[in-house]
């Protein structure tokens, strides 16, 4: 396994391999310190330029994201470990005490600018899964490989779908949550407003549901009645 060749290479200790459906991913040890080593599948595509890229912009903006530690052979990367409870962790009623930090990180990455019209810095893929709760509080985005210049509303469609899909789906907590994280957000940020929100959560879960053929009814069901709800997330 490249992986472990890699950090045998280097004297890293492979501490924990991480779940990644593209790349080798794995937790660990370089002497006292913890970092995140990341073998990209497919170097043709620049992939670890581009994260690299996403994560130096997001961090100059004063977003929390981990530092680039090193890159070799243009598809291996070592970042900085962020300690923390990963947000795909907590239950939907924690989620709602979590939101407004949730929708500060988001405030603050969409605020960066420069793509074509002036479109916004999403990180995209924004699941729980790839948000962790640092000890003071505040939380910090990981895996930006798929950021892009884009809708803001997107980013937000993403992670709302992504708490409304938790197990089991559609929970009366995981709503409050996304209504939370809309209204955090309103307030620190250009409004997407409630259509646009509604539209872009639409759209990721019926992505969701093509990617998961053995989606629950409960899960379908609760797609079709956020199709009927006028205001789901809110005025």
């Amino acid at each position: 396994m490249e992986m472990e060749r890699f950090a045998q290479k280097r004297g890293y200790e492979i501490v924990q391999n991480l779940p990644s459906k593209k790349n080798q991913v794995a937790l660990v040890r370089d002497g006292d310190e913890l970092g995140i080593l990341k073998v990209f599948a497919d170097p043709e595509i620049g992939a670890t330029q581009r994260e690299r890229e996403g994560l130096v912009r997001a961090r100059e903006a004063g977003v929390a994201v981990p530092m680039v530690r090193g890159i070799w052979y243009s598809r291996i990367m070592l970042l900085e470990y962020i300690e923390g409870t990963n947000l795909g962790d907590l239950t939907p009623r924690e989620l709602i005490d979590v939101a407004p930090a949730l929708a500060r990180w988001f405030a603050r990455l969409h605020q960066i600018e420069g793509g074509p019209g002036n479109t916004s810095f999403i990180r995209g893929d924004s699941i729980l899964r790839n948000f962790v709760l640092m000890p003071r509080g505040g939380i910090a985005g990981v895996d930006l490989e798929e950021w892009e210049w884009g809708d803001p509303a997107r980013d937000l469609g993403e992670v709302v779908a992504s708490a409304l899909t938790m197990d089991p789906p559609f929970t009366r907590e995981a709503i409050l949550m996304a209504r939370r994280l809309h209204r955090e957000y309103t307030l620190m940020a250009p409004n997407p407003g409630n259509a646009r929100l509604q539209r872009e959560t639409l759209d990721a879960l019926d992505r969701m549901a093509e990617r998961r053929p053995e989606a629950t009814d409960a899960l379908r069901e609760g797609i079709e009645q956020l199709t009927l709800d006028r205001e789901p997330f809110g005025r």
